[in-house]
């Protein structure tokens, strides 16, 4: 491709993603787009917000909420939000790998790196999960996109965590990666070639020693990405995988570890998708297009609810839905495959700061706390700050510790500089291309 053909793609590129962009700024309407259970611990949830965090104890019963200044947000940030075994929480921040006891009070950046890098997806292996797979951008001059994919993992429930494997092709802007929950030694990647305009997904079955490339469909301008949905938990070799675009979506599936591949649904935004447990029911759906259900064998799509699908996840013999407040509810449980839901959170509901020390957290989200409550509509007499928190004031930033308007700790992963919106296109696919992975 010459170079004058090239510039207009990237142009085109990102003045598409960033039209859509702009109810995206801080203050967008408060709404909820992830939803992950604790392994062995399903009555514990984590929810991600435009707000921050909210986690359950009681199986969504109630509410409560961790402020971005804690956890480390910079900006607008939709992390990729995890659990590891043992409770330990984990986000992925353009700062680096924000983690916090089943406490969720000290939140600290994993050291994962000498030089700044973004992390860009998480996944935590479903048969071992004290263990899990971090997929990081570092900034670099080579491309011109300017990041390499970096890979990482942890066999500790996130005590400690390393590189591994070779990498993939700096050429390639890698989007998610993924564990085959069947063979441990199975990894899975997506990404594109801005300037060839193709995806791929990216095998590996040694553990990411070396990478095998896949050509996927991609039907560019139109679509701009390619995010791993999910892999099966019985057939290692059959993945799920998600496109996006301004105005199209689809879903696609590979039975052969991406030799050939069939597209299983279309629509205009596919935010939300998941497996049953035993991978044999398949939902997806979006803002636009409702939920829909398929069986594994048949994959034939039936509308199951025209509700406004933003996350969707799979546990034992429930769906959950985070879906839009104005229309019904911020999340959703169904007992019947998604014909119906039942209310599992309103944002008018969440009860306030998770109780912390104010030497931790519980200062910084304290002195947040009545902003946000006037904003979620909580009322005054249940928007009193609980017991446990405080707010005097903001606490100092100390080593590990981020408070408003403080920057990472020194000699963390966490020295990245704040990327404004738009600036780059590899940035703004992170931000539009955030899939939302069942367990």
């Amino acid at each position: 491709m010459s170079e004058t053909p090239r510039r207009i793609f990237v142009l085109l590129t990102a003045a598409v993603l960033c039209a859509s962009s702009a109810a995206w700024a801080n203050g967008r309407f408060p709404r909820a787009d992830q939803l992950v259970a604790t392994p062995g611990r399903p009555e514990q949830l984590v929810l991600r917000a435009t707000f921050g965090l909210l986690v359950s104890r009681d199986a969504g019963a109630s509410w409560q909420w961790i402020c971005e200044e804690a956890v480390g947000f910079v900006g607008q940030e939709d992390p990729a939000v995890a659990v590891l075994a043992g409770g330990r929480l984990l986000a992925g921040l353009s700062a680096g790998l924000a983690q916090a006891s089943d406490t969720f009070c000290s939140w600290q950046f994993a050291q994962l790196s000498d030089t700044p890098i973004e992390l860009v997806d998480l996944t935590v292996r479903p048969l071992q999960p004290e263990s899990a797979v971090a997929l990081a951008w570092e900034r670099t001059d080579a491309n011109a996109f300017g990041y390499r994919s970096l890979f990482f993992s942890t066999n500790d429930a996130g005590t400690s965590w390393e590189s591994f494997g070779t990498g993939i092709d700096p050429s390639v802007l890698v989007l998610t990666v993924d564990v085959a929950p069947s063979d441990p030694r199975r990894l899975y990647a997506s990404g594109i070639r801005p300037a060839a305009r193709t995806a791929a997904l990216f095998v590996s079955t040694d553990a990411g020693g070396s990478w095998s490339e896949r050509l996927a469909p991609f039907d560019s301008p139109r679509e701009q990405g390619l995010y791993i949905a999910a892999v099966d938990p019985l057939s290692p070799e059959r993945v799920y995988l998600r496109s996006s675009g301004a105005s199209s979506s689809r879903l696609l599936v590979t039975d052969d570890a991406g030799l050939s591949f069939d597209e299983l649904f279309s629509g205009r935004s596919l935010l939300g998708f998941a497996l049953s447990p035993d991978g044999s029911e398949i939902y997806v759906g979006g803002p636009e297009d409702g939920l829909w259900w398929a069986s594994r064998d048949a994959r034939v799509f039936e509308q199951r609810s025209s509700i406004p699908i933003l996350c969707l996840m799979s546990l034992a013999n429930l769906l959950y839905a985070c879906s839009n407040e104005q229309l019904g509810f911020a999340l959703g449980e169904s007992s019947d495959g998604g014909r119906q839901f039942a209310a599992k959170l309103h944002l008018s509901e969440v009860r306030g700061p998770v109780a912390c020390a104010p030497e931790t957290s519980g200062g910084v989200c304290a002195a947040a706390w009545p902003a946000i409550s006037e904003r979620l509509g909580i009322p005054p007499e249940r928007a009193a700050v609980p017991s446990g928190a405080s707010t005097d004031g903001m606490p100092a930033a100390t080593e590990g510790r981020c408070s408003v308007g403080s920057a990472p700790s020194a000699g963390s992963s966490s020295l990245a500089p704040v990327f404004p919106l738009c600036l780059g296109m590899a940035y703004m696919f992170r931000r539009v291309g955030r899939r939302r992975r069942s367990p």
